[in-house]
């Protein structure tokens, strides 16, 4: 078979990203040792004057002082972070031709001052307490609300299915919505762990070199051990979605090498049939 540029250059490519990800996932090793070696343990959550500008794993149980409410739910959330999303059914032109799909609604429609036209895509936030430190910005940014809201049957009339709370017809129509309610889960995790720099009763990127610190994670991580383990989880997860990367590129690449074969082939087919 005769190599063409474009599989030389998809070749290249490919290389080129392979040898990068194995960059990248040997300097997060790296790193993820240098944090284990500089890491203090704080398992009770308390706060120690000593470990002020450490890079410190602080285990401690949640509390807040309020639950979220969204207007059109029947009840409040037991938690300290919620996101609403909300999509809507729309239609745009494209060469000439009509499609339909799905966007999300940022904002509240003008006028509308309640039922679905008032929703709109919006995340709610309470400060917590992890144990004896207040959970700055930063690292209630990085909390992850992955668990989904769907005891309630219908909200606005809208039935949830698989995914989302949306229209009980089968068929979408132009203005349909859909919504979603994801939220921290505090019964399943009552406890979370952050890994960053103790700073009063609150916490900073720690600073490795260059290189800045901060995780979060969901429940009660309080050894060196659980700690290696959600760091190793972690290279895991970045090793997968760069396979997963690579094998995308690799794939549009024969696509688009195979689809230029056949044009050329069929040109030439062609212009040898009008001769």
């Amino acid at each position: 078979m005769k190599i063409s540029k474009g599989m030389i250059i998809l070749g290249a490519l490919v290389a080129f990203l392979v040898v990068t990800g194995v960059k990248v996932k040997n300097g997060t090793k790296a790193l993820n040792k240098n944090i284990l070696k500089n890491t203090v343990i704080v398992s009770d959550g308390k706060v120690d004057s000593a470990n002020e500008g450490k890079l410190v794993l602080v285990a401690g149980k949640i509390a807040f002082d309020s639950k979220i409410s969204f207007d059109e739910l029947d009840e409040p959330l037991n938690t300290f972070k919620a996101k609403r999303t909300v999509r809507e059914f729309y239609s745009y032109q494209k060469k000439g031709e009509t499609h339909y799909d799905w966007k999300e609604r940022t904002e509240q429609k003008a006028g509308a001052s309640s039922g679905l036209d008032s929703l709109y895509s919006v995340e709610k936030t309470v400060t917590p307490h992890v144990g004896d430190f207040v959970l700055d910005a930063k690292g209630l940014e990085l909390v992850k609300a992955g668990a989904e809201y769907t005891k309630q049957k219908t909200v606005c009339g809208l039935k949830h299915d698989e995914f989302y709370y949306g229209p009980i017809t089968e068929v979408a129509k132009e203005g349909d919505l859909n919504l979603k309610y994801n939220y921290y889960d505090v019964e399943k995790y009552p406890y979370l762990s952050v890994l960053a720099e103790q700073r009063g009763n609150s916490f900073k990127p720690f600073m490795l070199g260059k290189t800045e610190v901060y995780y979060v994670f969901n429940g009660k991580v309080d050894s060196a051990d659980a700690l290696k383990g959600q760091l190793d989880e972690n290279v895991k997860k970045i090793g997968s979605a760069r396979s997963g990367f690579i094998i995308m590129v690799l794939l549009i690449g024969v696509g688009l090498i195979y689809s230029s074969r056949k044009n050329k082939a069929a040109k030439e087919k062609k212009e040898a049939d009008a001769q």
